[in-house]
């Protein structure tokens, strides 16, 4: 028997044990008929002239125009929308719309070309992304970029999208990146206003130099009620005072400063629906690794551990200075033993064995340990700090272990966390290796 959360799913392997399957973000979301389903992010045809292309196994139902125009539902209403237009930037001094043609559909991706820029609307199930590519170096006039805006069966009240006075839906604060250093976010100031009496989302942009490949990206994403308790951010230690918590990456390794371990990462995982009283048996962090630069420095692997936090963090503020706003960590990155996290690793792995492109396991005894202390509530869930031992300095920056964060826009390749318990009442345990076995004969 499976059951299926918004974030979580679960396979019962015997008549007390089960296999539960955290995820950080939704993967599933309620339909119409009022049941759960699986979020499928893909594109599709709509059949519709005017927006083509549709996903709507998604809370964030949106369809879209081969001009860029979307529509999101964040209640899966068609009365209810966000409409958010193509993008307008000034020629001579005059406001123009950005015209885009040839619509590319790959999965969850939609892209457009033009000299000055590339387009795409990315889907990720919790998140819409327009990425806007500047080529060249072309910069809008006067560094403004606006997109009209509308609501319909919705309002607003600043970044937040409310339906009948709860939060639906938020506009991240949106930001430049550089596609070729992911690292160097700049903030974009943006302010909600009228032009020709039509409202848009103005945007500013800041100075894009330095940048290889520089993309403005707004982006709108499910409230944090949706899955609040699930987290995970990065710090790095030449930017001190930056958060990167909708970064589509958890760094663990090295700067570009050559400062030892001067990246770590943080994860927490909500338990909740795993039942009170049950007893934990095998726990499994699964992080996708895209990036293993191990052998930079003369060294063939680092170690890669996990320690259990003590401070309460908050992922849109956690900084490598900060947990949260006006708290400072005793010791950057976290890394304050017995204050910060506790001084022990809760599991290690070896990383540089494995190549890049693949899943990397944490297991242990210290993993069961800290997950049924956080079920019993012998201490709070504040999650893990992803850190890196100090046995080599590298010499480019990141290395060594670039992981998928909660926020890439690949689903099947973000944290997960697998617990085998046994429910409350004293049922014998059955190695779960059995188990696997047990099923591949009855396929």
């Amino acid at each position: 028997m499976t059951e299926l959360g918004l974030t979580w799913e679960r396979e019962q392997l015997n008549s007390r044990q089960y296999r539960h399957v955290l995820h950080l973000k939704p993967i599933a979301y309620r339909h119409d008929d009022g049941y759960l389903r699986r979020i499928v992010s893909d594109w599709i045809d709509s059949g519709i002239a005017n927006r083509p292309h549709i996903v709507t196994a998604s809370r964030l139902m949106t369809s879209v125009g081969d001009d860029g125009m979307r529509r999101i539902h964040p209640t899966r209403e068609a009365e209810r929308y966000m409409e958010i237009g193509a993008p307008f930037v000034k020629v001579g001094g005059t406001w123009r719309k950005v015209s885009f043609s040839n619509t590319v559909r790959t999965k969850n991706m939609l892209a457009w070309t033009r000299p000055e820029a590339n387009l795409a609307i990315i889907h990720a199930g919790h998140y819409v992304k327009l990425a806007m590519e500047l080529k060249g170096g072309y910069v809008p006039e006067d560094g403004l970029v606006a997109f009209p805006v509308g609501l319909s069966g919705l309002t607003r009240s600043g970044a937040k999208i409310l339906a009948d006075g709860q939060t639906v839906a938020l506009l991240r604060p949106p930001v430049a990146y550089d596609a070729a250093n992911e690292s160097d976010v700049r903030k974009i100031n943006y302010q909600f206003t009228s032009l020709g009496g039509q409202p848009y989302l103005l945007m500013t942009l800041p100075s894009l130099a330095g940048m290889a490949r520089p993309v403005v990206d707004p982006t709108l994403t499910l409230s944090e009620g949706e899955a609040g308790a699930n987290t995970d951010t990065w710090l790095r230690s030449s930017s001190p005072n930056s958060n990167y918590g909708t970064n589509a990456s958890l760094y663990i390794g090295d700067n570009l400063a050559a400062v030892d371990c001067g990246n770590c990462s943080l994860v927490k995982f909500d338990i909740s629906s795993i039942p009170a009283g049950s007893t934990i048996y095998s726990v499994t962090a699964s992080f996708y690794e895209d990036e293993a630069q191990a052998g930079n420095g003369g060294a063939t692997t680092r170690t890669i551990t996990l320690h259990r936090m003590l401070r309460n963090w908050v992922e849109a503020e956690a900084t490598w200075n900060i947990y949260s706003t006006g708290n400072s960590w005793t010791t950057g990155g976290g890394r304050g033993d017995g204050t910060d996290r506790v001084g022990t690793a809760s599991a290690s792995v070896q990383s540089g064995v494995k190549a890049a492109n693949d899943h990397v396991d944490f297991t242990g005894a210290g993993l069961v340990a800290d997950v049924q202390g956080w079920l019993d509530e012998d201490y709070n869930n504040y999650g893990w700090l992803l850190d890196c031992d100090s046995n080599f300095s590298g010499v480019s920056e990141y290395s060594n272990s670039r992981y998928r964060s909660s926020d890439h826009a690949t689903a099947a390749q973000r944290p997960v966390l697998t617990v085998i318990y046994t429910e409350g009442g004293g049922a014998s345990i059955i190695p779960h290796a059995m188990h696997y076995a047990r099923m591949r004969r009855a396929q």
